[in-house]
């Protein structure tokens, strides 16, 4: 187990660096496999500071380019056409994203982040229908998105960029920011 933690850290640390993402030599990036409970895919990444950090030392350096966004996903123009904005065309874009598999430019990435975060949108269809009318989970039901991707890939991608996105510029909006993400 600790040998597929190991190979997708590994992964991931060549991804950046042929992204141009540079990591200090201040962190720590470590993996660990899920608990025992756990799919065998989640893995658990710390980022440890080796050294007293001060106001102004930089970090990390991440390129816009290497950003999950909806303009830099293969998305973007299904994304665009469907009229989804923020969040909900990140969300989309995310879910694109994976199901791209080996052929997504954020592969190596995607591999590092657990399938999903733990947020309460955990709800039934029935209780998105009936409680969450004219909210983006109910706009993105009436898309013909909704085809192509299921509820529960839906609520994995959005709890991730719930928790883990930052605003990346005017242009690019909200993305997912590797390595910072981790943080």
């Amino acid at each position: 187990m600790a040998a597929a933690s190991d190979r997708r850290m590994r992964g991931f640390t060549r991804w950046m660096k042929y992204q141009g993402i540079e990591c200090s030599n201040a962190l720590l990036l470590s993996a660990e496999n899920g608990g025992a409970d756990d799919s065998s895919r989640s893995l658990s990444i710390s980022v440890k500071a080796l050294c007293d950090l001060k106001e102004g030392d930089v970090v990390a350096t991440i390129p816009k380019q290497s950003c999950l966004t909806v303009r830099t996903s293969a998305a973007s123009s299904l994304v665009e056409e469907a009229q989804l904005g923020g969040n909900l065309g990140l969300v989309v874009a995310l879910m694109y994203e994976k199901s791209l598999g080996p052929q997504s430019k954020w592969f190596q990435y995607l591999q590092i982040l657990p399938p999903f975060e733990p947020i309460p949108l955990l709800w039934s269809l029935s209780e998105i229908d009936s409680l969450l009318a004219g909210t983006e989970l109910h706009k993105l039901r009436k898309t013909r998105l909704w085809s192509i991707f299921t509820a529960d890939e839906y609520i994995a991608a959005k709890s991730l960029v719930a928790s883990r996105s930052f605003q990346v510029d005017e242009y690019h909006g909200s993305g997912m920011v590797p390595l910072a993400d981790l943080c």
